[in-house]
Formats: structure tokens, sequence, C-alpha cells
């Protein structure tokens, strides 16, 4: 027994020594940049769509000297590790705008410092209304109760197929209140030896750990927050469906109407409903051609989908230059800019109007645009749009995907292979887990 405890305080010793280093490094002077500057940091597609908030700001302050850094996209991996390397030495952009699933673990960088907190700009800014925005989606950006950084757009989880395909399946919706009920229904789909493919793609259910009751990571003692008796039995129900979502063959090749399609012909019986408002409704408008569409919100056991959050901007914790970072990133989050990006981007936007003002146009280009790619559509009634209007607008929780999800399944693979003991996976998990947040 006191060898144990031993144990516990050294590994816990070596936990706060590891978060330690993390946050003096983070705290490190960058060296001086010229007064009156502002580095962004920006991938090629942002550019795009960003544009004419770049331009604004430009106008607006004309005496800052902006520093556009564009990421590439061609090789997305690199420009992931440059911007990461730079964080963790303390050097980089004042503000950063970038995709969640780019940097591993935003929560982590949070954690660890590495972007200052925007309260007190939220507070003075007399023209910030924290209303105006999806709360929800706003609080995935906080961490210990401040806010570090500024979700951009978010999708939310909604699983998608028909009421004709689900009855066909013997698929019971009304058992389907949380993730975990949600994969034992699939789950039970395999076990009657179900001949075609469930999946209309993989990784539909890579990050089912974030996606069940709880926390899945409690950052702050570097343990599990997850219900142990919830986590082994979704692992459980993940054996029958793992194989198909890390194999299944893609059918999507012809764009997001596929998705829909692809339940008509029985190719497959669920879709993901991800991304943004256009190409959502082009699945839903897909299905309602033939079929009654059926929206299954993926929860936390509230009735209310989990949002994610696609792309996200942060001011650097130790930038000189974090006003003018602010006065940017205010203007990427103002209501003019969040209702082009949503017209423009594939996720829905933070500000609670643009999504309102650009629901009934997306509906429109859903329904008219399969004609130009040879896909039959359908109407999407005013009962379905106000539905998936309060998917959007009032989510249950919002996550950032990360790496601590992938990690877990590599770690448990021949435990989901049925090679190894859940318990030893469990702890070999358990031991990264504790390693991985002080890196």
């Amino acid at each position: 027994m006191k060898t144990t405890h031993n144990k516990r305080k050294i590994q816990k010793l070596a936990v706060l020594t590891g978060i330690t280093i993390v946050l003096a490094c983070l705290s490190l002077s960058c060296g001086s940049r010229k007064e009156n500057k502002l580095s962004l940091y920006i991938n090629e597609y942002q550019k795009s769509y960003y544009k004419e908030g770049i331009e604004e700001f430009r106008e607006t302050y004309p005496d800052v000297e902006l520093e556009l850094v564009t990421l590439g996209m061609t090789e997305p991996l690199s420009s992931v590790q440059k911007v990461k390397t730079e964080m963790m030495a303390g050097e980089g952009p004042d503000l950063l705008l970038f995709s969640s699933l780019g940097i591993d673990d935003v929560n982590k960088y949070m954690a660890a410092g590495a972007y200052a907190p925007l309260d007190e700009y939220m507070a003075a800014d007399k023209e910030w209304d924290s209303d105006a925005y999806v709360s929800k989606v706003m609080e995935g950006g906080q961490f210990n109760g401040k806010q570090y950084v500024m979700p951009l757009n978010y999708s939310v989880q909604v699983i998608l197929s028909s009421q004709e395909a689900l009855e066909e399946a013997g698929f019971d919706i009304a058992a389907c209140t949380d993730m975990l009920s949600i994969m034992q229904q699939i789950s039970a789909l395999y076990e009657t030896d179900y001949k075609y493919q469930i999946l209309a793609d993989c990784s539909m259910f890579i990050f089912f750990p974030q996606q069940l009751k709880g926390e899945f990571m409690d950052y702050a003692t570097g343990k599990i927050g997850t219900d142990r008796k919830e986590l082994r039995a979704a692992c459980d129900a993940y054996q029958n469906i793992f194989y198909e979502d890390s194999h299944a063959d893609s059918l999507l090749d012809q764009g997001y109407y596929s998705r829909g399609t692809s339940i008509l012909d029985r190719k497959a019986y669920i879709a993901a409903m991800s991304g943004g408002l256009t190409v959502s409704l082009q699945q839903v408008a897909a299905i309602s051609a033939k079929e009654t569409p059926v929206l299954i919100p993926i929860t936390k056991g509230d009735g209310k989908p989990i949002a994610q959050i696609r792309e996200y901007a942060g001011i650097r914790a130790n930038s000189e230059n974090k006003e003018n970072a602010w006065n940017m990133l205010r203007i990427l989050m103002s209501e003019n800019m969040q209702t082009q990006m949503a017209g423009a981007y594939n996720a829905a936007p933070v500000f609670k109007s643009a999504i309102d003002a650009q629901i009934q146009e997306s509906i429109e280009e859903a329904v008219s645009d399969g004609a130009k790619e040879g896909v039959e559509t359908g109407p999407i009634d005013e009962q379905l749009k106000e539905k998936y209007l309060d998917y959007l607008k009032n989510p249950g929780t919002a996550m950032f995907p990360n790496d601590l999800s992938r990690k877990f399944i590599e770690r448990m693979l021949p435990y989901l292979e049925g090679e190894g003991e859940y318990e030893d996976c469990l702890k070999e998990f358990e031991n990264y887990a504790g390693i991985y947040l002080t890196e």
C-alpha cells in the first residue's frame, strides 16, 4: 500500500512539474515587436472568405502594420507543426485563425496558458454583445471559467436517415437518448448479421469518447472524467462498429447529396449530417425526394445535440499586440462577416442572426441545386427546418475534436479487435494520457 501511495505521489509530481515547465515556456518573451503591429496566421481558404474583414481592418486601423502569414493547404501537417512548435516556444502570431482539426488539442493549449484570456476585452468593448452568439458554442472556448479562444463556426452532431430505412432495419429511434444508446442500437444491427453496409462513410464514431456523458478528460488532474461503466459499455458496442467505421467504403464520392441518395438506394442506413447550412440540407433534400428524412441528435442525455467547433481564433498569451489582435477578432466575429462566412464555408456561424439570415437561402439552394448535379430533391418542410434551426441555435454543449479520442482508440485496438483485455488497454491509455498532458 505504501509503495502504491508513493508511486501516485511521484506520478502527480511529474504531471505538475511538466505543466510548470510548459507554462514557463509559454510565458517567455518572444522578443520585441514593432509598435502598432499585428501578425495574423490564416490558411488559404480562410483568407478567401475573410478577405473583406481583413480589408475592413486595414481601412479602420491604417496605422497598424498588418503581417499576414498564409498557412498552406497542400501540406497541412507541416503548417500544423509550424504553429505548434512556435506556440510552445512562446512565439508565433499575435492572432491565430485555425481549424480545430489542426491543432491536436485546443483544450491542452488553453490549460497550458498558450492563449490570452479575452474576458477583459469583451467587458471593455461597448459594442460586444455576448447574447448575440450561440452561448453553448462560445462556452466551448472557455477553460476554468475564462474565455481563451473564440469559436468562429461549428457543426451540430446529428445522424441522418429516413423513417423507412430505420423501420426496415429495426432501429428504435425512441431509444436513442444519448451517444451510448445510439452506439448500442447500431451495434445491434451488426449482431444480427446485417448483410448491408450500415455507415455511409468511415470515421463517424472516431470521437465517441468525447461524446459520452461528462468530460472525457479532466485536464486539471490528467484523469478520465467519463463514467467508467459507460466508457466500457461504449467500447463493447464499438467492437461491432469498429471495422466498418475504420474501413467502410465511402459512398460520398458524388458530393453531399450522395449521403442522402446512399440511404435511398440502401447502400447505407445512416449518415453523419455534418457541415454547415447548405451542405447539410442537401443531404436532407435528397432523402425527401422519395422518403421521410429523420434527424437523430447525438446528445449527452439532455436531448440537445453536441456542437463540434470547426474553426476558432485565439490571441497568443505573450503577444505585445493584444489590442490590435482583439480589434481584428471583433471584425471577424461581426454579424456582417459571420453572415458572409455562413454562405461560403461548410459550417454554421456562431452569430445567431447570421444563421437566421442564411437558413432560407440554404434551403432553396439545397433543393434547387440538385438538378445541377443530376440528383432528384424534395421539399424541406417548415417543421424539419425549425427542428434543425433549434439544433443549431440550442446545442447542449460544444467540443473541440482532439487527438485524445484518436489515441484512446489506438490504445484500445487490441481489445476492439478481440486480441487483448479491456483493462490492460485502458491502463496503457491512462499511462499515455499522463505523459501527453505534460508534453
